[in-house]
């Protein structure tokens, strides 16, 4: 008589110093014949993981602005790499305003990256960094993009949101992966 055996996955919530690490992917052994036992086994004493080692990610980043109205009229993803490219965009996002004093970066530790999700109908909507991780020799930024729900009650007014970070230097080609999620109401 057959036997069957299921091997579940659990998983618990990363902790902030662990969730940015590689780990190994590490298995159980299933034996060819299972016969069944008198007393269930025990647990392992860690979760099994069927999890791929993802690229190693690059978690240390700062914010240097995060807000809901802009100058961005249309979506962008922009990376920047000194100081010319950094002053087009500030004078973009404040709309020529000059009442802003541009923030001081050495770009020869960092790259700036600027996110901006372009006009939106209304409130509700925002554009947040997550992290850049290496893949080949491209670096990718990941962000999340999060939007109201069909039918929820959100501000009625025009916004334009937009984010931009500070990370340690980047060199070479960089592409971007967003990542969408719908907020329920």
């Amino acid at each position: 008589m057959p036997v069957l055996l299921a091997i579940s996955a659990c998983s618990a919530a990363p902790s902030p110093s662990s969730r940015d690490s590689v780990h190994p992917v590490t298995s159980t052994p299933v034996p060819d014949v299972v016969t069944p036992a008198a007393e269930p086994a025990p647990a392992p004493s860690r979760p099994v993981s069927t999890t791929v080692a993802k690229a190693p990610v690059q978690s240390s980043f700062t914010r240097i602005l995060a807000q809901n109205t802009s100058g961005y009229p249309e979506p962008a993803e922009l990376v920047l790499r000194d100081r010319a490219a950094f002053e087009t965009a500030w004078r973009t996002l404040f709309s020529g305003n000059q009442g802003t004093p541009l923030p001081a970066v050495d770009f020869t530790k960092s790259t700036l990256v600027l996110l901006a999700l372009g006009e939106q109908r209304t409130g509700g909507h925002a554009v947040r960094f997550d992290r850049v991780t290496r893949q080949g020799g491209a670096a990718v930024v990941h962000y999340t993009v999060t939007q109201p729900g069909p039918g929820c009650m959100s501000t009625m007014m025009i916004t334009s949101p937009v984010e931009l970070v500070s990370v340690p230097r980047i060199s070479g080609e960089v592409r971007f992966e967003k990542a969408v999620v719908v907020e329920p109401c």
